[in-house]
């Protein structure tokens, strides 16, 4: 993790993130930051000024094979949005609570590309993004050849 002056682009204190390889970044409303733990999928919350995990939370059962986290959104009530390439329900989408705990699910993975895809289904997905509000999520998924972007409304206030 290296930090830098604006438009000086001096390394202010670089932080090493030694053992762990981490998938996605987001922030929350009140500027925490977190990250994915790719290698046993839990959500991190990771300390910007030290780089040390403060804290965790799993995203799948103890040694739960086939299940794996690919990138996250915060909407602003602190609840997460976790993308998911794979997982054991086929969600594409599970949305988690600002305490870890599982809210509901959006979308269904699919394991071969279709000629056309149905609606809700999502083929090797690699992004997530919520607009500031929450009221839309855009999620990223395709094929190598292909490639969606889709628009999902959340909230309709």
């Amino acid at each position: 993790l290296l930090s830098y002056l604006p438009n000086s682009y001096e390394i202010i204190n670089p932080l090493p993130l030694d053992g762990s390889s981490y998938a996605s970044l987001a922030f929350n409303s009140e500027n925490q930051l977190f990250t994915i733990r790719d290698e046993d999928g839990f959500l991190v919350e990771i300390d910007p000024l030290t780089g040390l995990e403060i804290n965790s939370i799993p995203l799948k059962e103890y040694n739960q094979g086939g299940v794996q986290p690919q990138d996250l959104a915060i909407d602003r009530d602190g609840n997460y949005y976790v993308l998911y390439t794979s997982s054991a329900e086929n969600a594409a989408v599970r949305i988690y609570d600002p305490s870890g705990f599982f809210m509901s699910s959006i979308g269904t993975l699919i394991s071969q590309p279709q000629s056309e895809w149905t609606e809700g289904s999502y083929f090797e997905p690699g992004a997530i993004a919520l607009t500031p509000d929450a009221r839309y999520a855009f999620i990223v998924d395709g094929d190598g050849a292909t490639y969606y972007l889709t628009c999902l409304l959340l909230r309709t206030d």
